[in-house]
């Protein structure tokens, strides 16, 4: 069995994003950790205490830091610099690359990574993913096989109102269409990360799997126009288990292990009757 750790949407540098304790902002003050803050950090804590001191191999899929916040003009930052949002990243993620046998790193969306991803790209080098043909660590889109077991994994995917099974069933389609394009055939995995909601889906030998953030509901989803369809529950981290000997003999060769934790939930204000 080989253990695979998947992290994403850690948004590090938003105000609702996880961030280290004691951290020196590029302005040079200490960050105060909001409310929030402090429970990610609880929740990190123990996501690093409950993993294996050692295993196979760690996936960084994208939206690693959280951009210069255009939309909202900075105002839901923490650092806004993406040098330092890069560093404040490192610091929380190296203790698992340094417990990984193997890290790969993927590119998230262009509005949090800039249109170059030149600030995660940089992360994904310092943290020693391994680099593509061309000397990319943060990659596009990442084919990996592991002894045999066939994955495909990108940050990117659609978002569903409902039935969010559609989009992933839509893309184990296109994922076996496009399999005479690909070394090795249609993939045993598929992983996607971005929207913020973790599922699984299994069909016809393809395991689906969207991952989890670790970011806290942003202003972004609360001021969306359909209130209450983006909201999620859970936060966390996603655990492959990984079974290369059932390759070929019908038999699920992945196991899920997920490590997450509740959303806070959404506060409602108390009418006070005035005298």
């Amino acid at each position: 069995m080989l253990t695979e750790v998947i992290v994403s949407d850690t948004h590090v540098g938003s105000a609702y994003g996880v961030f280290p304790q004691g951290f020196r902002k590029s302005t040079g003050e200490i960050v105060r950790l909001n409310k929030g803050q402090r429970y990610l950090g609880k929740c990190w804590q123990h996501v690093l205490g409950v993993l294996p001191p050692t295993f196979d191999i760690l996936v960084l899929n994208g939206d690693l830091t959280d951009g210069q916040n255009p939309r909202q003009m900075a105002r839901d930052l923490t650092e806004a610099d993406p040098e330092w949002q890069g560093r404040a990243a490192y610091e929380l993620l190296a203790p698992l690359a340094e417990r990984a046998g193997v890290v790969y790193a993927t590119m998230g969306t262009t509005y949090h990574t800039g249109e170059a991803g030149t600030f995660e790209e940089q992360l994904a080098e310092r943290l020693g993913a391994v680099p593509d043909e061309w000397g990319h660590c943060a990659r596009d889109w990442l084919g990996l096989s592991v002894e045999g077991i066939k994955q495909d994994i990108a940050h990117a995917q659609s978002s569903m109102l409902r039935y969010k099974s559609t989009a992933a069933e839509r893309e184990i389609q296109f994922e076996a269409l496009a399999a005479v394009m690909k070394e090795g055939g249609t993939s045993h995995i598929i992983i996607r990360s971005h929207v913020h909601t973790y599922f699984n889906l299994f069909i016809e030998g393809t395991l689906y799997v969207s991952t989890f953030s670790f970011q806290l509901d942003s202003r972004y989803a609360r001021l969306l126009k359909v209130k209450n369809r983006y909201l999620q529950r859970h936060i966390g981290v996603t655990v492959l288990e990984l079974y290369p000997e059932r390759v070929g003999k019908e038999l699920h060769v992945a196991e899920i292990k997920p490590i997450y934790f509740k959303h806070p939930k959404w506060r409602r204000e108390k009418y006070e009757r005035k005298a």
